[in-house]
C-alpha cells in the first residue's frame, strides 16, 4: 500500500468510523451462535487427485515498505522473533510508493525532498511531517544494510521493487550485486510501483514512455543477471482495485495501458495489486457491516467471482506471462481499514492464501509471487501490518504488537515449506465454511486448513481419503476463535476501545471429538 492511499483520508468514513466507534463492540450479535449439541454433521473426502507439484513458496511473501522508518526497532530481538514464527519467504524490498523515489547509496532510504516535491509534492510534505528527512540526517548507513541483516536471519528471498522514476539501472544493478554478494536470493525485480497511476505521469505521459524506460533498465540488468525474473507494472482491474473514487476516464487509460503493454516481451510477469472492497453503508450496525463483508467475500473467491474474473483478465491479456500479486489484502482506503486487526481478515488471510493455491492447481500455476501488505507498519495511517508500532493510548506490554493476521499467517505458514501438495476435497457444509486439504509428501500426513465465517459449529461424521476414514485418527489441531470483531489491541472502528482478543489455541485430540467452532480459522494435522 503506497502512501497515496494513507495521505488522502476520506471524510466521509472518517466521520463513519467515529460513529461506529461509539457504537460498544459487546453489541456484535452472538445470538447465531450455535452449541455443541446442535453441531452440524459433516463429511468430508479428500480425492486422490493432487497438484503435479508443491505449493510454491513464492506465494508467501511479506512487504516491508516503510518497516525501517517506522518500527524503530527491528534489530530488536524480540521484533525478530516474532516475524520468525511466521516464517516469510519472500520479503518485497523497498516496497511500495517509497521504492519510486528510494535511492540505496544513501543514509535510510535515500529520499530526496526537492525530487519527490517536483513530482508529488504532497507526499514529500507528509515525509517531512513524519520526520524521514530528518532521521535520515541523523543516519551514517543505508536501511538495505538493516534489510540484509533481517533477511539473512529469516532466510527469506528478496524482491526487488526497482526505482525506474528517479533511479538509474546502474543502482540497481548494485542492488542486485549487493544481495546475491550476500548469499540473499533474488526472487524477481519488479520495474516500479503503481507507474500508471496519474501522479508519475509527467514522467510517464503514455504508456510507450513506461516501456521504452523499462526495456532500458531490463537491457542493462540482463546483461550482467540472464536469469533474474522481470515483473512488469500491468494497471489495474476496476473489480479488483482498491482505487475507490478513481475517474472513469483512469480506466480507460488502464486498458490502453495493458494493450500497449501485451504487445512487448521483456517481461516474466506482469505485477498487480489485489484489494478486496466492501462497501460500508452508513448507520449499519457493526453485526451488519460484517455480516455483509462474508458476503463480499463469497463473492470475491466463488468459483466464477471477482478473483477468479480478474486473474482470467489478466491470463487472457497476457497469455505468456506469469502474475504476480506484490500487494494484497482487504481493502483499506476504501473502508479506511474498517477491518484490519479483526478476526474477519484472519479468516480473509486463510481464504486468500487458499484460494490462490487451489486456483493455480486448476489453471497451470499462473500465479507465481504473492505478497501481503505488510509485514511491520507503524504511524497514525499505517496501521495495517501483520505486526504495528503499538498505537497511542493503547495498552500492550510491547512496542510492536502482533495483529490478528499474525495469528493467522503463524497458523498456515507451514503449508509453504515446500513440500506440500494441494489435493482437492468436497464438503457438505454450508457455503460459509471453507476447507482445503494438503497433503504432506514427506510424512504423508494430510493437513486441513479451515475458515468458518458461519455461526454454526461442525464435527466431522467421516473424512475420507483412498477409501480410509480417518473420523477416528489423532490429530494437531492449531486455530483462532471468537467473535469475527475480536482484535488484538487497536482497530479502526472503535480507536479507543480495545476489544476482547480471540482465543489462539493448538490441541492434540481425536477428530471424532473436534468440533469446529464458529467464526474461526485453523489448521488441522491428521498423524498418520
Amino acid at each position: 500500500m503506497n502512501y497515496k492511499r494513507k495521505l488522502i483520508l476520506n471524510k466521509y468514513f472518517l466521520s463513519l468510523t467515529i460513529l461506529l466507534g461509539l457504537i460498544s463492540v459487546k453489541s456484535f450479535s452472538q445470538t447465531e451462535v450455535k452449541t455443541s449439541s446442535s453441531a452440524v454433521s459433516i463429511k468430508i473426502k479428500i480425492d486422490t487427485i493432487s497438484a503435479v507439484k508443491p505449493v510454491n513458496n513464492n506465494l508467501y511473501g511479506f512487504s516491508t515498505e516503510n518497516l525501517f522508518a517506522e518500527i524503530k526497532t527491528p534489530d530488536d530481538s524480540a521484533f525478530f522473533n516474532q516475524v520468525k514464527k511466521i516464517n516469510p519467504a519472500v520479503l518485497r524490498w523497498p516496497g511500495g510508493m517509497l521504492a519510486n523515489f528510494y535511492h540505496a547509496s544513501g543514509n535510510g532510504y535515500g529520499l530526496k525532498k526537492n525530487e519527490i516535491a517536483g513530482i508529488y509534492l504532497q507526499y514529500a510534505q507528509q515525509l517531512e511531517a513524519q520526520g524521514v528527512f530528518a532521521t535520515q540526517l541523523r543516519l551514517n548507513h543505508s536501511y538495505q544494510q538493516d534489510f540484509l541483516r533481517l533477511a539473512q536471519k529469516l532466510n527469506s528471498k528478496v524482491l526487488i521493487t526497482a526505482n525506474i522514476l528517479t533511479g538509474t539501472p546502474e543502482e540497481l544493478l548494485d542492488q542486485l550485486n549487493f544481495f546475491t554478494d550476500n548469499n540473499i536470493e533474488v526472487a524477481g525485480v519488479e520495474l516500479g510501483d503503481e507507474m500508471y497511476l496519474n501522479i508519475y505521469r509527467a514522467i510517464f505521459p503514455y504508456p510507450g514512455s513506461y516501456i521504452s524506460k523499462a526495456e532500458t533498465f531490463v537491457s542493462v540488468v540482463k546483461k550482467y543477471f540472464p536469469t533474474v525474473k522481470i515483473g512488469a507494472c500491468a494497471a489495474p482491474n476496476p473489480r479488483l482495485s482498491d482505487l475507490d473514487g478513481t475517474a472513469a476516464g483512469e480506466f480507460v487509460y488502464f486498458k490502453a495501458w495493458n494493450d500497449a503493454l501485451s504487445k512487448s516481451h521483456f517481461f516474466d510477469a506482469v505485477v498487480i495489486h489485489s484489494y478486496t472492497p466492501v462497501q460500508i453503508i452508513p448507520n449499519q450496525p457493526v453485526d451488519s457491516v460484517f455480516q455483509r463483508a462474508i458476503v463480499e467475500e463469497k463473492k470475491t473467491f466463488a468459483k466464477s467471482g471477482v478473483l477468479v474474473q480478474s486473474l482470467d483478465y489478466f491470463r487472457e491479456i497476457f497469455p505468456k506471462s506469469k502474475i504476480w500479486i506484490t500487494e494484497w489484502n482487504l481493502a483499506i482506503r476504501s473502508t479506511n481499514g474498517y477491518f484490519l486487526n479483526t478476526l474477519y481478515q484472519s479468516l480473509y488471510i486463510g481464504s486468500y492464501l487458499n484460494f490462490i493455491n487451489h486456483f493455480n492447481m486448476q489453471n497451470k500455476f499462473p500465479v507465481e509471487l504473492a505478497v501481503f501488505q505488510s509485514l511491520a507498519t507503524g504511524g497514525i495511517y499505517n496501521q495495517y501490518g501483520v505486526i504495528n508500532l503499538k498505537a497511542d493510548k493503547e495498552k500492550a506490554a510491547s512496542k510492536n504488537v502482533r495483529r490478528t493476521a499474525w495469528y493467522a499467517f503463524k497458523n498456515l505458514n507451514e503449508i509453504y515449506s515446500g513440500k506440500y501438495f494441494f489435493q482437492s476435497c468436497t464438503v457438505d457444509a454450508d457455503a460459509k465454511f471453507e476447507l482445503n486439504a494438503y497433503r504432506d509428501s514427506v510424512t504423508n500426513d494430510l493437513v486441513l486448513s479451515w475458515m468458518n465465517y458461519s455461526g454454526n459449529e461442525y464435527k466431522i461424521d467421516s473424512i475420507s481419503y483412498r477409501d480410509l476414514n480417518f473420523s477416528n485418527s489423532n490429530a494437531t489441531i492449531n486455530y483462532l476463535k471468537g467473535a469475527l470483531t475480536d482484535s488484538y489491541g487497536w482497530t479502526r472502528f472503535s480507536r479507543n476501545s480495545y476489544n476482547t482478543p480471540p482465543t489462539d489455541k493448538s490441541e492434540q485430540k481425536k477428530l471424532s471429538e473436534w468440533v469446529f467452532p464458529p467464526y474461526g480459522m485453523g489448521v488441522i494435522r491428521i498423524l498418520q
